[in-house]
């Protein structure tokens, strides 16, 4: 068996996840969540058979302010799942969510999911980041009929790209820069940490790496990850763990390269919605 990673522990309303916390079990609902007694009749058959998180979808407004009711009769946290409409991520919250659920790529781009981010901040609730076929853009799965193996790699080379075009130099660790050159990519290639040195640490601490994009899968890749992320933390390098999130990030970058920012307070955008709602 896989040694448990320790990781940041969070709450999910009164119930711990992560760090030395026993494993939560997690269901999600299959009701209409505007339908409040079906929703929350069915939390009631989770619970008594030992859920102890509920997750419920939120397709629309009116899902999102049942939340309010169906909280006020269930005895376990609930999550919102939310798809494309960061306005309901922010009304979810409001109406008493004690998580979220959502996916960068599809949530509106940059600025709607900094939204959604301080409204979490605001309301004190945790993020679950979800990445998927909805990380990959629809032309790439409408020739690929799904979201394959290769359409995960062609959605991941578009990204790469478009970072090339606004002027990064790529490192990269020999599997991946040797993937890179085979697609026509350029890459300088880089020792892991467990390689010898120079490595990626020594090229986060000599100032080589302004943006790290780094998603691990496995035991090993993973305890580097945590290493590459701390020091990423503690020089102030933006570090990405996800494709969704290195989406969103480059998205923000060809904004940034084009148009000047304006920074106004969140009241103003406040105000903003009042006027358009």
């Amino acid at each position: 068996m896989d040694e448990r990673k320790i990781t940041r522990q969070i709450k999910i309303g009164a119930v711990p996840v992560g760090g030395n916390a026993p494993v939560a079990v997690q269901s999600m609902t299959n009701t209409d969540t505007r339908d409040v007694a079906a929703t929350v009749a069915q939390v009631s058959r989770l619970e008594a058979a030992g859920c102890e998180i509920i997750r419920v979808a939120v397709l629309d407004l009116e899902a999102a302010r049942a939340i309010r009711a169906i909280r006020e009769q269930i005895n376990i946290p609930l999550i919102a799942d939310i798809h494309f409409d960061s306005r309901l991520a922010v009304a979810a919250m409001e109406n008493g969510a004690q998580g979220i659920r959502i996916n960068p790529g599809n949530i509106g781009g940059s600025d709607k999911l900094a939204r959604v981010v301080a409204a979490a901040k605001n309301h004190l609730v945790p993020i679950r980041v979800g990445v998927n076929s909805g990380s990959v853009e629809k032309d790439i799965l409408a020739r690929h009929g799904h979201p394959t193996p290769a359409a995960l790699v062609e959605s991941a080379l578009r990204n790469i790209r478009r970072l090339e075009e606004l002027g990064f130099q790529l490192l990269a660790t020999q599997g991946t820069a040797k993937v890179l050159h085979g697609f026509g990519v350029h890459a300088t290639a880089i020792h892991k940490i467990h390689e010898g040195r120079p490595n990626v640490l020594d090229a986060l601490s000599n100032g080589q790496v302004h943006l790290v994009i780094n998603t691990p899968s496995g035991r090993l890749p993973r305890a580097d990850e945590v290493r590459i992320r701390s020091m990423a933390t503690a020089l102030g390098i933006p570090c990405v763990t996800t494709i969704s999130g290195a989406q969103a990030s480059i998205t923000g970058i060809e904004v940034l390269r084009k148009h000047a920012i304006h920074v106004k307070p969140l009241q103003a955008y406040h105000q903003e919605l009042i006027r358009v709602g």
